[in-house]
């Protein structure tokens, strides 16, 4: 199962740090709602093929 982090954290190397924890995707807030649908159907697409 994908894992995507919506987060507020804005210090650099915080995409770094989700993604070491094991997220496959970063977004921060404030973000654009087709951005995070765009998002989760890229790592939905990616996840289902494998």
């Amino acid at each position: 199962m994908p894992i995507l982090f919506l987060t507020a954290a804005s210090h650099e190397g915080a995409e770094e740090e989700a993604l070491a924890a094991g997220a496959h995707g970063v977004i921060a807030k404030p973000f654009d709602p087709m951005h995070l649908g765009e998002q989760v159907r890229a790592l939905l697409t990616k996840h289902a093929e494998g």
